[in-house]
């Protein structure tokens, strides 16, 4: 079993295509933390019930927050495998079952996203159609057969992160010093590695992200918030250069 964590503050329409793209996957719990959201958001959640079953909702008086919602799910979490997850990704098919077959050789896994920026990162794919459930999980079926494999890396982005319970159980949660979110994932990264933990990115496993969704929404300037969280990170670990 997986324990699907989602923080979720609006975005109502990406949120009802991220459970959409739920439908079919590996048995799983979904933990959903309502970060305060609007009234519409709301209802949809009050009916989710009739779409997914084994659902939990935990609500908050006001938005806490990608990294400390993510900490809520984790301290209600009981499962061997956990997904972290952001409502603004949709997941192609197998998605689940593919990652927690990973976890077979891998600690912490993660598979392709879109480049949204034109960025040369290795965890990163050139996507340019339209997202439809059809172009992506046609994109994904063409990376499978590609014949590439997991390949170890140094971290894989939180948005749609599955990691095994020891790793928790051994390192903690995540750190909530890096505020609403960014490089939290990286850090987490981090910590596992230095403990022995293997991190693995899916490079034939794919999952579509719209991109700082909800930092947008808040109207939030993002690569500020990049920024100054890349420097919490560069300080905390005296690392002489950004990631």
């Amino acid at each position: 079993m997986i324990d699907i964590i989602v923080p979720v503050w609006n975005l109502l329409e990406k949120t009802k295509l991220f459970i959409k793209s739920l439908e079919g996957q590996d048995d799983f719990n979904l933990i959903i933390i309502d970060n305060a959201s609007g009234e519409d958001t709301k209802v949809f959640f009050s009916e989710i019930g009739d779409i997914i079953n084994n659902v939990r909702i935990i609500t908050n008086k006001e938005n806490l927050g990608y990294v400390k919602a993510i900490n809520q799910g984790l301290e209600v979490s009981r499962s061997p495998f956990v997904l972290f997850a952001n409502n603004d990704i949709i997941l192609s098919n197998r998605l689940l079952i593919s990652l927690k077959e990973a976890l077979n050789k891998f600690d912490v896994v993660a598979p392709l996203t879109n480049n949204s920026g034109n960025r040369k990162d290795v965890r990163l794919v050139s996507f340019s159609q339209y997202p439809t459930f059809e172009s992506i999980n046609n994109f994904a079926l063409l990376l499978n057969k590609s014949g590439s494999n997991i390949e170890e890396v140094d971290f894989v982005y939180g948005h749609c992160m599955m990691v095994k319970r020891e790793v928790i159980n051994k390192i903690g949660f995540l750190d909530e010093s890096f505020g609403i979110g960014n490089y939290d994932d990286v850090d987490f990264c981090k910590r596992a590695k230095d403990f022995g933990f293997k991190i693995g990115l899916c490079r034939n496993l794919f999952v579509y992200h719209f991109c700082h969704s909800t930092f947008n929404e808040l109207g939030l300037d993002v690569n500020k918030i990049i920024l100054e969280n890349a420097e919490r990170y560069k300080n905390k670990w005296n690392r002489e250069k950004y990631l």
